[in-house]
């Protein structure tokens, strides 16, 4: 069974929660400066995990990630959300299956993003409460959104493996099935030709 989420029905629920105000928060803007930095600790401890050593180890790899993990960031941070971002999340939930990272890592990635950028915010905006709650709101609604968007995906990808691998084996019962019907034929036929 898959299942479809819209980025714009999560991300106007997950709102309806927060600080009323401001829509036009650039918190790209805001977080721009600390993403290198946010990206090269993250790789770092990524790398030191038994798990990912060799998924990063080709050279540029890492970088390479980096990259693309800055994009799709600046994509999801935006003042607006485009329909690309929906569409880059449920990739990455589809990747993530792929190269078999567990879910748990996943959501891991989330908290390591929430617990770097929480206290830049609220750093950089300690003076204006009214700000900062609005900065903090937004972060958990485009990371949640995120979350929601690629984890469905995520689902969605291992219930249909499950589902081809179901269809596989079915198959296979199928062919084993026959082989047999036409293995008891023949001994049907060799007997036959005996008589």
């Amino acid at each position: 069974m898959s299942i479809t989420m819209k980025m714009d029905e999560i991300s106007s629920f997950v709102r309806r929660s927060g600080v009323d105000g401001d829509t036009a928060v650039d918190l790209w803007r805001e977080c721009e400066a600390v993403i290198p930095e946010v990206l090269t600790e993250f790789y770092s401890g990524l790398s030191a995990v038994s798990a990912f050593g060799e998924h990063l180890a080709a050279p540029g790899r890492v970088e390479q990630l980096k990259k693309a993990q800055a994009d799709h960031w600046r994509a999801l941070f935006a003042p607006t959300l485009s329909t690309d971002v929906e569409k880059r999340s449920t990739r990455i939930g589809e990747v993530h299956v792929a190269i078999g990272l567990p879910s748990g890592w996943y959501m891991a990635g989330y908290a390591f993003l929430l617990k770097k950028l929480l206290p830049h915010i609220a750093g950089r905006h300690r003076f204006s409460a009214r700000t900062r709650a609005a900065l903090i709101d937004r972060l958990i609604e485009r990371v949640f959104t995120d979350m929601i968007l690629s984890n469905t995906a995520y689902e969605n990808r291992i219930d249909s493996d499950r589902a081809a691998s179901a269809a596989a084996d079915a198959d296979l019962g199928n062919l084993r099935n026959a082989a047999g019907m036409v293995s008891d034929a023949n001994i049907t036929a060799i007997q036959l030709a005996h008589l």
